[in-house]
């Protein structure tokens, strides 16, 4: 049996390869541009540092770049909080 699957990837290829040809951008063979900025936020994926220290990171981060937001895994220390109490 023969599958005719595309991936994600091959997909853009093919429309990227068809915009050059045509001369167009890729957002242009996609549909119109709704917004000429995005925003960013920052995530941390430090699971080492205490949360305390994190925190501070990820504001120096937001003050040095003005992200409007940040993702934070809390739970993720509760392993190194069982650790120390043993």
């Amino acid at each position: 049996m023969v599958r005719n699957i595309l991936s994600f990837k091959e997909v853009f290829c093919a429309r990227d390869e068809s915009g050059k040809i045509a001369g167009l951008p890729l957002g242009a063979l996609i549909g119109e541009r709704i917004r000429d900025r995005s925003g960013i936020y920052f995530a941390n994926g430090d699971r080492e540092s205490s949360a305390e220290a994190v925190v501070d990171q990820l504001a120096r981060m937001i003050d040095e770049t003005g992200a409007k937001a940040v993702k934070h895994k809390l739970g993720a220390r509760l392993h190194l909080q069982s650790a120390a109490l043993m």
